[in-house]
């Protein structure tokens, strides 16, 4: 706004010729390269000269009216005036008008004006005409009800319930509220809003408000003193000492200022719904990731639900930083088979829950033994949710902390990544904000910088609050003492209420999966009893030692052929199988599935092949899902065969179906296609449901990465850098310390005597023998930067 008024200034003076010639030519020279300042030159001088023009309207116009008041209507020479005054009139009115072409109703469309020219009321003052040219904004008021109106400059009001007066007495029905803004320089230029005060001296204006008030009828409306509108007005720069001024418009179009009051006598507090308390991009986050759990739109209810349910970690869900591999191996312990060709997997003579399990293609490194969601147990620096839940209750709307500029300071405080700023604020509720302010300034130089020796140093926000010496909210301390008890208290519940969420959370998960774990319990069983039967048919024998290869059994076996089987769909079906049906051992074998080659393949993965009766017919059965439609292909061959078949499954009613699979199933157990299908669709849904949990959690990672800067291992958006490495703790024979081992294997000992905490969880984990993201604080800055 400053820089607005000194553009203005300079041109009045350019255009008085008040300018020396070193001076003019240099402004000139900018109007040469700036064609907006030409622009604004060129506008504002011909407002002069339509001020001037306006101006002799006016005395021509008071100059007949003198007349006719004295030389009698009628007379010859009264009339010959008269029409020379019309005329005259209307010589000005033109003139003005074609000066309001340049500026009345403007728009500017890229680097076009573009300009609507009004209808000129001939009988207007110059002081109506200025007026005119800031159009106003009519707003429906509810009187009996709080609304936030915003205009269309950014201009907020805050109008309580019966704010409006009618002749002393509130008024019930509907309000109109007429509003203007006077925010930038060509709106000051436009409506000739002059900053000089009623001494003629200039004045720095923060922004200019226009606001009346009337009632269905048009009659006017006064503000109610008890009830009145808090009126925030938008600026880049907060300069400390503004005044209210309310001004009044002379005859010649000129604004008479006059001080009214000091508008930070007292911080205004606004409603704690219209402030802003999540950290810098969360909401855009939150929009970002949706739909989540039905969830169409980030609204404030999901925000709130989302960010006091988040819970600060370095080692973060499991499934929340899922890599490709993991990706693909999260049903690998769904995907049971015959424990036979899977390589046996035997401990002790005997088969445990792995050996039913597809491994041939898994990565050790990323198959998590029990697909764990467990949480991780080191916490890192940051401002933790429940430290803004508990600030953001209505028990504090009559402190700062329900103010725009505790708002503004919260965004700062964010970037600290430390809830001691939250407290350092409350703890001081009864102060001045400037007080805080100062505390908070040296707190964040000691905490982001002065232990920073390799990285750039910070700026540091804080310094500029405190120099706008903000006061208090009226009667702040009536309630600070009572805030400061309860903080603590409401944080230690909020805090309980998130570990509660989350144990909750766990139990849930874990229920599901003890379910499935019971239904791949029984699966196990089904394959255990459909292996048995077929292998000692064809020429096994069944022990409580495992498999024993005989040379000769029941039925002749043949060399074993690879067998491809390929599906071919018209669309991608919802899921797929492939099974073996043998009628001379009345048994069943469901095929194995290589992503890899898109192919289903019976038997052991490196070979695409199992052994099988000799010269037997068998058949080959696909079975491939479309919603809950089914489509089925099959194809007989011999067992001698070798090679890749091809399968279009086509589709069939239920009991079509039904019927087919009978007829190429054996029992209803262990060699029913139709009970298998069943214990697949099961897997299935387990599939999809850990999918969305995996899906979620990325989600709420995302939110984490948002809301916790600091507990990433990289440079924050507010520069603070932090150093996170992975390490591998140890415990030490002393029992005195923990060795914890980085990934360029250098050690480094945290004793038990420094961080009782940490050395417990580092013990903890080290039992555990898998790897922790250690947060090492802030780096250390570099020596040359140890000055200010």
């Amino acid at each position: 706004m400053r820089e607005d008024l000194l553009r203005i200034e300079r041109i009045e003076r350019y255009l008085e010729g008040q300018m020396d010639g070193s001076e003019k030519e240099q402004f000139e020279e900018e109007m040469h390269n700036d064609p907006e300042l030409k622009r604004d030159v060129e506008l504002q001088n011909e407002l002069q000269k339509g001020i001037t023009r306006q101006a002799l309207k006016t005395e021509i116009q008071q100059a007949h009216q003198r007349f006719m008041n004295t030389g009698g209507a009628g007379g010859a020479k009264g009339g010959n005036f008269f029409s020379s005054a019309k005329f005259f009139a209307l010589l000005g009115g033109a003139a003005v008008l074609a000066i309001l072409t340049f500026w009345f109703t403007q728009t500017r469309e890229g680097n076009e004006t573009v300009v609507a020219s009004p209808e000129l009321d001939q009988n207007a003052t110059i002081a109506d005409t200025f007026d005119a040219a800031i159009p106003s904004q009519i707003y429906t008021v509810n009187p009996k009800e709080e609304q936030v109106i915003t205009a269309n400059n950014g201009t907020r009001f805050y109008i309580p319930e019966w704010a409006f007066l009618n002749n002393g007495k509130p008024e019930r029905k509907t309000v109109n509220l007429e509003v203007k803004e006077g925010l930038g320089m060509d709106d000051m230029i436009l409506g000739n809003l002059n900053t000089t005060d009623e001494n003629g001296n200039p004045l720095q204006s923060g922004g200019m408000v226009y606001l009346d008030a009337k009632n269905k009828k048009g009659e006017p409306l006064t503000i109610n003193p008890e009830k009145p509108i808090y009126i925030e007005v938008p600026t880049k720069l907060r300069v400390p000492g503004m005044k209210i001024y309310t001004g009044k418009r002379g005859n010649n179009g000129n604004f008479i200022w006059s001080p009214k009051k000091k508008p930070e006598n007292y911080l205004v507090t606004v409603p704690l719904d219209e402030l802003n308390f999540y950290p810098p991009g969360f909401e855009e986050a939150v929009a970002k990731g949706l739909p989540y759990k039905g969830h169409k739109e980030a609204t404030k209810e999901l925000m709130d639900s989302l960010y006091y349910s988040l819970k600060p970690r370095i080692n973060s869900y499991v499934i929340s930083q899922p890599t490709a591999e993991f990706e693909d191996d999260i049903d690998s312990d769904l995907d049971l088979n015959e424990a036979y060709y899977r390589g046996n997997n035997l401990k002790d003579g005997k088969y445990t829950n792995e050996s039913f399990e597809n491994t041939a293609d898994a990565d050790e490194e990323t198959v998590d033994e029990d697909w764990d969601y467990s949480l991780g147990d080191m916490a890192c620096r940051c401002i933790k949710p429940p430290s803004i839940k508990t600030i953001n209750q209505e028990k504090f709307a009559n402190s700062f902390i329900a103010t725009r500029e505790f708002e503004e300071r919260l965004q700062a405080i964010f970037s600290t990544c430390s809830d001691e700023f939250i407290q350092l604020y409350v703890m001081n509720l009864d102060k001045d904000l400037w007080v805080s302010d100062s505390i908070a300034a040296i707190g964040y130089d000691e905490s982001m910088n002065m232990n920073c020796r390799n990285c750039d140093r910070v700026e540091n926000p804080f310094y500029e609050f405190v120099a706008q010496k903000l006061t208090n909210v009226k009667g702040a301390e009536l309630y600070a003492n009572m805030l400061k008890k309860t903080y603590a208290k409401d944080l230690t519940k909020f805090n309980k209420e998130i570990e509660k969420a989350e144990k909750a959370y766990q139990k849930e998960l874990q229920k599901a999966d003890a379910k499935i774990e019971k239904v791949k319990e029984k699966y196990r069983e089904v394959l255990v009893k459909r292996e048995a039967k077929r292998m000692t048919t064809y020429g096994f024998e069944w022990s409580e030692t495992g498999w024993l290869n005989v040379d000769v059994g029941t039925v002749p076996k043949p060399a074993a052929k690879p067998i491809d089987v390929k599906l071919v769909h018209n669309k991608k079906p919802t899921r797929s199988y492939a099974y073996f049906s043998f009628t001379s051992i009345n048994s069943i074998y469901r095929l194995n599935y290589d992503k890899a080659q898109d192919v289903y393949y019976p038997g052991f993965a490196s070979t695409h092949s199992m052994d099988m009766p000799a010269y037997s017919d068998f058949t080959i059965v696909a079975v491939s899902y479309y919603g809950d439609s089914l489509f089925l292909a099959t194809k007989e061959l011999q067992t001698d065969f070798g090679g890749e078949v091809t399968l279009t499954p086509t589709y069939y009613t239920e009991k079509e179906a039904r019927k087919l699979l009978k007829s190429l199933s054996y029992d209803n157990r262990s060699n029913s296609i139709t009970r298998d299908l069943g214990y697949q669709e099961k897997f299935y849904l387990e599939k999809l449901r850990r999918e969305k949990i995996k899906k979620e959690e990325v989600y709420i990672q995302s939110l984490r990465d948002v809301a916790f800067p600091c507990c990433k291992g990289e440079q924050s958006e507010s520069g603070h850098n932090v150093e996170i490495e992975k390490v591998y703790p140890k415990a030490d024979d002393t029992n005195d310390g923990i060795t914890v081992v980085d990934a360029n294997g250098n050690e480094k000992i945290i004793l038990k005597k420094d961080n009782p905490a940490l050395y417990k969880k580092l013990l903890e984990q080290s039992k555990k023998g898998s790897a922790v993201d250690l947060d090492w604080g802030p780096r250390e800055r570099k020596p040359e930067q140890d000055q200010r």
